[in-house]
């Protein structure tokens, strides 16, 4: 179980980010190609500098697949250790109990061990954010009308003052699940908007 979960979101977020750098990269070869006799439209300067940003982001993301622990999702839990520790605390945390929540059908998870929380969020899920329960201040729920839906999130306020949202689409119950567990796990968390967000 060595680095599994950490690491795991970090791999399958990175893996559709390729896929879609994959995906621009065969447009910018194939479509000029199919309007021009020749491959010479390579060597102009600015088609060079317009392969470059699907090749840079290929780059990025074997990277990140090969070596998760210089994702910057780290860089603002440094306080905790490096990213190999952080992730070796959220797998030794899960030991003693870890759930994976779906917080959608469009592939959006949670897990949650005693002190952690990873969950994937954004377009297609392809970001990931780690939190300590530990630096979490203020949760409450947040509705929003989309298109005549009511979809749930949960707005998280961190100690540094900075909001995140961990979004449960039409999953209200779940919010509520959530919102009992930190607050037992960590007693003081305030819960409810307060007008401070």
């Amino acid at each position: 179980m060595i680095n599994k979960i950490a690491y795991r979101y970090i791999r399958n977020s990175c893996q559709k980010i390729l896929m879609l750098f994959v995906a621009l990269l065969l447009i910018l070869l194939i479509f000029p190609f199919l309007t021009s006799s020749s491959w010479t439209w390579l060597l102009e300067p600015a088609n060079l500098a317009t392969l470059a940003v699907p090749l840079l982001g290929i780059f990025y993301c074997v990277l990140m697949i090969v070596r998760p622990d210089l994702h910057q999702v780290f860089w603002r839990l440094k306080k905790y250790g490096s990213a190999q520790s952080i992730a070796a605390q959220i797998d030794e945390d899960a030991k003693s109990y870890s759930e994976a929540v779906n917080l959608s059908k469009a592939g959006y998870t949670a897990t949650f061990t005693p002190s952690w929380i990873v969950w994937s969020r954004g377009v297609l899920a392809m970001q990931v954010r780690i939190l300590n329960f530990a630096d979490i201040a203020q949760i409450y729920q947040h509705t929003v009308s989309v298109n005549g839906f009511e979809q749930y999130n949960l707005a998280i306020r961190t100690n540094d003052g900075k909001k995140t949202n961990m979004n449960f689409y039409r999953n209200e119950e779940l919010i509520t699940v959530i919102m009992n567990r930190i607050q037992q796990t960590t007693p003081s968390v305030k819960i409810g908007y307060d007008g401070w967000f």
